[in-house]
């Protein structure tokens, strides 16, 4: 892994051969899924951005309406499902 920058002394440590090898591989071995999740995030924003609102996955919705109907705070700022 090559940095734009000069390491400070003090962080050399830190930044050692091992750790940027480390994250390297990290890097190579995710990059696609990293960069598809990016997009989709976009994608999302993109939705949100015209207006609409986020909503719980059906698996989830119960979960959700159950611990919401015991706490008053959320139930002031929640329309329960």
């Amino acid at each position: 892994m090559k940095f734009n920058f000069d390491i400070p002394e003090e962080s050399q440590e830190i930044f050692s051969e091992y750790a940027n090898n480390f994250v390297e591989n990290l890097h190579k071995k995710f990059d696609t899924k990293i960069s598809t999740l990016l997009e989709e995030r976009k994608k999302r924003q993109e939705f949100f951005d015209e207006g609409s609102l986020p909503d719980f996955l059906d698996d989830t919705k119960e979960i959700f309406v159950r611990r919401a109907s015991k706490n008053e705070t959320i139930k002031k700022y929640v329309r329960l499902i």
